[in-house]
């Protein structure tokens, strides 16, 4: 999971989160402030592209363990 905390750019001019699913095209994303994620972080690639000339990005990223989920879903 990955919560966008700030992200201050130009605005026309801003890095991108960017998810690589398998077998799939590569996924950009602008998130705002405020917005989140939930993925499968340990098998989906993902990364960010450069930071523009006087950009801040503060993100917050949490990972769960699998044993944690199964027992959210009751398993």
């Amino acid at each position: 999971m990955i919560i966008m905390l700030k992200h201050n750019y130009n605005i026309n001019d801003s890095s991108k989160l960017i998810l690589y699913p398998m077998l799939s095209d590569p996924i950009e994303l602008n998130l705002k402030p405020g917005d989140y994620i939930i993925f499968w972080a340990k098998t989906t690639v993902h990364a960010r592209t450069t930071l523009k000339k006087g950009e801040e990005v503060c993100i917050m990223s949490y990972g769960f363990p699998l044993k944690n989920l199964e027992i959210l879903n009751g398993n």
